[in-house]
Formats: C-alpha cells, structure tokens, sequence
C-alpha cells in the first residue's frame, strides 16, 4: 500500500496529464504554423494533404491519432507520429514535474520549462528539416551552416 503523500502524487500527476496533452497539441499546431507565418487561433485544423477539416472529435490529442491509425478521415493521407509523440512527450513531463513536486510552485515553473523545451526542440528540427530539404535545390545565404549534397 503506497502511503498517503505517494497516493496523492499520484492522482495529481494523473490529473496534469490531461492538459499536458493539450498542450503538446497546441505546440504541434504552433510548430507547424509560425514558420509558415500563419495563424494559430484560425482556421481550424484541417488534413496537410487534403484540406479537409478536422471535426472536434479527430482532433483529441492522441486519441483521434489512435482511433484512426495515423490517417487522415477523408483522404487516407498517413499523419506523422511526431504530433502524437509530442502530445505523449509533453503530457509525461508536465506529469512528471507535478509527481516530482506536488502541487506547488516549483512544479509550475519545471513544467513551463519542459514545455519551453518541446516547443523549441520542435521548432529547431523542422527548421532543421526545411533546411535540408530546400537546401540541394539552392543554397541558403543564412548564417546557420547547411549540409552539402553530392
């Protein structure tokens, strides 16, 4: 039998999972669309491949990914595991930081970095990514280096 104080840890840390999910959620929509300078409140969600958009109930974080096999409702388009894994990835380090700490302070501010860090580290690779991707087509005259293609 876990004592008292692990027991309540417990259930707070059950109980931030939630909105951690959430919140990795909103960090894929801002990752997919600052650098693409559009905007994050409008329009709603909708298939990268198709255009269709996203009912409420294919939009639960993780969930929907799940019920739908990581494709698209209307075209069958296959949807990348990252959003899931960052929804997952956040919700278990907001989670962590409120098992760690408990409802407090230090759990707000260690959480606010956990999720400071997922929406950079997301950032960063699709920038990473855009780069080399574009990168064999023609060269970038930006500061940051760019691999070179053979």
């Amino acid at each position: 039998m876990l004592p008292a104080e692990d027991l309540l840890s417990l259930v707070v840390a059950a109980f931030a999972f939630a909105p951690g999910l959430a919140i990795g959620s909103f960090l894929n929509v801002v990752v997919a669309r600052v650098p693409l300078h559009r905007s994050i409140v409008s329009p709603g969600s909708a298939c990268m491949n198709c255009g269709h958009e996203l009912a409420w109930y294919d939009n639960v974080p993780l969930v929907s990914w799940l019920v739908l096999r990581g494709r698209c409702r209307s075209c069958s388009a296959s949807i990348a595991a990252r959003y899931p894994a960052v929804e997952l990835g956040t919700a278990l380090l907001v989670a962590g930081c409120f098992l760690k700490f408990g409802i407090t302070g230090a759990a707000f501010v260690a959480a606010f970095f956990c999720i400071t860090l997922v929406a950079v580290s997301g950032r960063t690779s699709s920038i990473t990514s855009f780069r080399t991707a574009s990168s064999c087509r023609r060269p970038c005259s930006c500061s940051l280096p760019t691999p070179r293609c053979t």
